[in-house]
């Protein structure tokens, strides 16, 4: 048996569900084998994995590499460190090494009265030569919508189970799991005790926030429409876009300064003299 399984590339933090698309397939079956197998169900669990790293990333460290250790302290002193450091330079406070250098939680983000099992009615022999869609070469197609909590509703010891974007920092990551299980059920001939195996695989998801979507595409939408739809919309420009790459401010020299046009000179200016003063000579 064949199973595809597909879902979005990305899904938003503001949705509140999850499209999956299952489609079986019988493969090299005899016509026997597909009347003998039914699928009576399948169930999913979509798992966030939090990793809590007391030092670096080692596949951090590979992307975005640092200074090597020469040139970090003790071999290199801070420009600026804090006024608490010369106690660790003279021995007097002294850092025990850490118990371990990652600890991690795993939770459920389905809401809290789903269990994620979905049971297939009616005849679920979906391989059968005759009323149904998947013999030979088509498919059996599941389409279903996973619902996904937007609050939290446990905690533990590393705070509330809350939803968070899919990310990787130095100390700190999260990723996202789809997991799938498909139940079969097997019974060659009347009387047999039936075999029932489950097939497990696991996809996986990645969380984001909305990008912003320019008025280009959508031309219906106005500006403060866009910024309603959308809350996490960019407004400002990037870091290099402002600035070199030494720090110093990029100036736009494509706009012209305007023309230098020389004050006029006292010799040019005309006096005129005033009513009062005429009467006074």
């Amino acid at each position: 048996m064949e199973v595809v399984a597909s879902i979005p590339a990305a899904i938003s933090m503001d949705d509140t569900s999850v499209p999956l698309s299952l489609r079986l397939r019988g493969k090299d079956m005899t016509d026997d084998e597909r009347e003998s197998l039914r699928v009576t169900g399948f169930s999913v669990d979509i798992e966030q994995v939090e990793v809590y790293r007391n030092a670096t990333n080692e596949d951090h460290i590979y992307r975005y590499p640092i200074l090597p250790k020469q040139c970090q302290p003790p071999n290199q002193p801070l420009r600026d460190p804090h006024p608490i450091h010369t106690l660790y330079a003279i021995g007097a406070i002294v850092a025990p090494p850490p118990s371990k250098s990652s600890t991690g939680r795993i939770f459920s983000l389905l809401p809290k009265d789903n269990g994620g099992r979905y049971t297939i009615g009616g005849d679920n022999r979906v391989f059968a030569s005759t009323g149904h869609p998947a013999s030979g070469s088509e498919c059996y197609v599941l389409d279903v919508n996973i619902p996904i909590t937007k609050e939290p509703y446990e905690s533990d010891w590393a705070g509330s189970r809350m939803r968070r974007l899919t990310e990787s920092s130095p100390l700190f990551s999260v990723r996202h799991i789809l997991r799938v299980s498909v139940q079969c059920v097997y019974q060659d001939g009347e009387g047999q005790e039936p075999v029932h195996q489950q097939l497990h695989f696991c996809l996986p998801l990645r969380l984001v926030h909305l990008s912003a979507i320019s008025a280009e595409c959508h031309p219906a939408w106005s500006s403060t429409d866009a910024q309603d739809k959308l809350p996490y919309i960019h407004t400002l420009p990037a870091y290099s876009q402002l600035f070199h790459p030494n720090g110093d401010r990029k100036v736009d020299y494509s706009t012209p300064l305007p023309l230098y046009e020389p004050p006029p000179s006292p010799s040019s200016s005309s006096f005129t003299p005033s009513e009062d003063h005429q009467k006074t000579q």
